[in-house]
């Protein structure tokens, strides 16, 4: 995670010395929040820790819901490109949600449309999401991209809204409680399983948030 961290800021960097103007001036940083919905599953009178359903189990699943929260920073290379990083993390404490350990996405944004102080754009992006079952780490893929909303405050402050997903889902599909891109544990998703193309458009990936510049 370090090593793609460092050559992030190198490129940055790099972009800000052939710009002649001092690297801070377009950097920031951003906080986001959504929520997203997980099952609690309980086998009989006590909860199920089983991480694959058993049909020979008699069990009941409700749904539960959980907040997401993501700390980002970035470059604004051009007024209408930016690129840079985030890390997601959820407070779930259900039999899928608590063992994601983060999900760490690096993307660009570029704004196809700009009205006074609203602006509209297009988010492609490539995430990493690490799992950790029975203290095996294991991860899934995704690249694609989503929709983003900007709106400004002030200079230095705007509102942020980012939803949805379209692209490739990548990983061992095989392993059900792996199964990230599942429409049944996550409403609003709905993928292939033998090519992965996933368009998941559910309340999970809307994420409402505050981005702040220097």
């Amino acid at each position: 995670m370090k090593k793609y961290i460092i050559m992030l800021v190198a490129a940055l960097a790099s972009l800000c010395a052939s710009a002649g103007e001092p690297f801070y001036k377009n950097i920031y940083a951003d906080f986001t929040m959504g929520f997203s919905r997980d099952y609690d599953i309980w086998v009989g009178s006590s909860r199920s820790t089983t991480k694959r359903f058993n049909s020979n189990l008699h069990f009941m699943a409700t749904f539960k819901t959980t907040q997401q929260f993501s700390l980002g920073a970035g470059y604004r290379i051009t007024p209408r490109w930016n690129a840079g990083f985030r890390v997601t993390f959820d407070n779930g404490h259900y039999l899928y949600v608590n063992n994601i350990n983060a999900i760490t996405t690096f993307y660009g944004e570029y704004a196809y449309l700009k009205w006074k102080r609203l602006s509209l754009s297009a988010v492609p992006m490539a995430s990493i999401i690490t799992f950790d079952w029975s203290q095996n780490e294991r991860n899934l893929g995704e690249i694609g991209f989503g929709l983003g909303a900007d709106f400004k405050i002030i200079r230095q402050v705007q509102l942020i809204v980012r939803y949805g997903f379209f692209g490739l889902g990548i990983g061992n599909r095989n392993d059900y409680y792996l199964h990230y891109w599942n429409e049944e544990i996550h409403p609003g998703c709905y993928s292939n399983d033998r090519s992965g193309l996933t368009a998941d458009f559910g309340i999970r990936r809307l994420q409402f948030g505050i981005r702040v510049n220097l």
